[in-house]
This record gives structure tokens, C-alpha cells and sequence, in this order.
């Protein structure tokens, strides 16, 4: 069975974070370039605003996923 790690995002992982969510998502909706979702944005910011809401997902060290919790 696969584990699955939580932890905080690391200020180094946001490219990579920022790549899985716009892949993900621009897949989900149906976009011919997933990777243009949300392309006027940088959703990552949020990080400098709350960096201890910032959660990763890992599998083998591998970041997977991430997500941003509400204050």
C-alpha cells in the first residue's frame, strides 16, 4: 500500500506545486492545454501570506499535491 505523507509546503516546492494544480485542473475542466488554467494568476502567493497553511502531499518524497487552508 502506497503512503501518503502531509506536511507544510516548502517555499522550494512552489513551482512544482504550482505545475500539479494547473495540470490538474485545466485536465479536470477539459482545457487543450491543461497548463494554461488559471494562467493570469499565481496562485502560489498565498504562500507568503500563510505558509503554515500550506500543506504537502508526498508519496516516496515526491510532491503530489498540495492545498491551502482558510484563516
Amino acid at each position: 500500500m502506497t503512503q501518503i505523507k502531509i506536511r507544510l509546503l516548502k517555499e522550494q516546492e512552489l513551482p512544482e506545486a504550482n505545475k500539479i494544480y494547473r495540470l490538474a485542473f485545466g485536465t479536470l475542466i477539459g482545457l487543450a492545454d491543461p497548463m494554461e488554467f488559471y494562467s493570469d494568476a499565481n496562485y502560489m502567493m498565498r504562500w507568503y501570506a500563510y505558509p503554515e497553511a500550506a500543506l504537502a502531499a508526498e508519496i516516496e518524497g515526491k510532491l503530489v499535491g498540495s492545498n491551502f487552508l482558510s484563516l
